[in-house]
């Protein structure tokens, strides 16, 4: 894991360790289902219900820091795009609208969000089922196992058995096959019946190719499927006709330029759709032809770029090379381990001198840089192998929208532009990246606050913690810790909301500390005779 990546964990943790930067629409403590659950597809209307809980209660605020749906559920999610909310209540899980209605009562073990067909999967008695948006359950719990929809259809499982429903709700194909895979585009789907054969079905379940082979792929782009018999791999068509007898060791699908690469007496080569070999099976080996027309094979211990004549256009040189990206560079490594990037020329744009590049292959971002790591330091390079930055920075985050990555140095944190520039010189303890407002949290003194993209502080470092604006899929709060208390705060560093005690219970306050949840009064009663019982002992 590279050492920028390293910071942005460290940076995540530490917030979390205090509670800040993380959704409070999770229990207290329970960190990794707020992490879980901050992957929710944000409101269509964040900036009127925003999931917060106080204590061991959750509901829901909006950007005012009024209370829209009092805490109540012992989890609260975001608002779906059909307008309904997961909560849970008394450890069931339920629906709720925008007014906090309860659509669908709490009695689910557990339940998803629903997803683009209008269902949702839910769970009864260890078994799973679905539901539509009025809580009608259209398949009724009985699958021990359920997947995603892929084209249409969902896996199920039942009594060991697999079979599929559809975006409907209806069970189109019973469970009776001992493996079933997703339904490819043109509608077939790889099965094994009873025995260790695999055959094809239809969405109406009907064998197509009956299993008869001993191993089988999904059906590629051209219509071809890989299949295994007698120890050789062939391919078929969608009737189940062997369109390439089956005589090779190995075989790829058919990708760009309708050539599949293919290995014979251990050497590989590459077919066309008639399984003529185009280029004879000569190389160790082949991986499939990327978009440009290269193909990355190795000949001899080394890796090269041919062409779909099998011409070799950059000659096998590198100790390992990967495919082209979309920038029309390649990363390539050579003898010594180092990291480099060719164009399509087989020219070095990028001197293979580099130790450590981002983990992602070709991974310029959309600012056209690639972060290096040399001699212990990070900087940048653009796509003409150009060092914007020099490697001297110690730590360095994302660039933002606003073109400013923050880089860490000595022990402080500034923040540079795409043009390797310091905007903002390091003088910070730490740094985050800007948000969607234009704001970013900084650590100055022990205490964080918030910056613009001219390193103005907009908002005083008095916090003992602060996230992101953005939490919760709205751009309009962000969560803070002030004396060790819980706050949300706008962009003006107001205080919206903040979550304090009254004898010892936690409530709500607005912005001006006035109680606003409970509504009921509390009383210290019980607190003030404690110490006048414990005296009398």
């Amino acid at each position: 894991m590279s050492k920028k990546k390293i910071w942005a964990i460290g940076l995540t943790v530490a917030m979390l360790a205090i509670g800040i930067g993380v959704p409070a629409y999770s229990l207290p403590g329970d960190a990794a289902d707020m992490l879980e659950h901050r992957a929710t597809p944000p409101s269509t209307k964040g900036e009127d219900a925003i999931p917060i809980c106080v204590g061991r209660k959750c509901g829901y605020i909006n950007i005012q820091g009024q209370i829209v749906i009092p805490p109540r559920f012992e989890r609260a999610n975001n608002f779906a795009a059909n307008g309904l909310a997961r909560i849970e209540e008394n450890g069931k899980y339920g629906y709720i609208n925008l007014r906090g209605e309860m659509v669908i009562p709490p009695r689910f073990e557990n339940a998803e969000n629903f997803d683009a067909n209008g269902l949702a999967q839910i769970r009864e008695n260890k078994k799973y089922g679905y539901i539509n948006s009025q809580g009608k359950i259209t398949i009724s719990p009985r699958f021990d196992s359920r997947c995603g929809f892929v084209n249409g259809f969902a896996r199920v499982r039942e009594n060991g058995k697999w079979g599929y429903v559809n975006t409907k709700g209806e069970i189109a194909i019973p469970p009776k096959f001992k493996e079933a895979w997703n339904f490819t585009a043109n509608g077939l789907a790889v099965i094994m019946e009873n025995g260790e054969r695999w055959g094809y079905i239809d969405t109406k379940g009907r064998l197509v190719t009956p299993p008869k082979f001993e191993a089988a792929r999904d059906f590629a782009a051209n219509g071809l499927a890989i299949v295994l018999e007698s120890g050789s791999y062939g391919y078929i068509n969608a009737k189940g006709e062997m369109v390439i007898p089956p005589r090779f060791e190995r075989a790829e699908d058919f990708h760009a330029y309708d050539l599949a690469a293919i290995r014979e007496d251990r050497k590989w080569g590459y077919i066309n759709t008639q399984g003529k070999a185009v280029i004879s099976p000569r190389f160790d080996f082949a991986k499939n032809f990327a978009a440009n027309g290269l193909a990355v094979v190795r000949e001899k211990g080394k890796w090269g770029y041919i062409n779909t004549k099998g011409d070799f256009v950059i000659s096998p040189r590198f100790a390992g090379a990967n495919d082209f990206a979309a920038n029309g560079l390649a990363m390539i490594i050579d003898e010594n381990g180092k990291e480099g990037y060719i164009n399509i020329r087989g020219e070095i744009v990028i001197a293979p001198r580099i130790q450590r590049l981002q983990e992602e292959e070709n991974d310029f971002d959309t600012t056209g840089l690639l972060t290096i790591w040399e001699n212990g330091k990070w900087g940048y390079i653009n796509t003409r192998g150009e060092m914007v930055v020099e490697p001297r920075f110690d730590s360095v985050g994302y660039f933002a929208a606003n073109g400013l990555s923050s880089v860490g140095e000595n022990g402080k944190w500034g923040y540079i532009n795409t043009q390797g520039e310091l905007v903002i010189p390091p003088k910070f303890e730490a740094a985050g990246d800007f948000c969607a407002n234009g704001l970013a949290a900084v650590k100055e003194n022990g205490k964080w606050g918030y910056i613009n993209a001219k390193g103005k502080m907009i908002i005083p470092p008095k916090f003992e913690g602060a996230g992101s604006f953005g939490f919760a899929g709205n751009d309009y709060l962000a969560k803070v810790k002030e004396n060790g208390k819980e706050a949300y705060i706008n962009a003006e560093g107001q205080i919206i909301v903040s979550i304090d005690k009254v004898c010892g219970r936690e409530v709500l306050k607005n912005g001006r500390g006035e109680v606003i949840w409970p509504q009921e009064a509390i009383t210290c009663e019980e607190q003030r005779q404690k110490p006048d019982d414990k005296r009398t002992r």
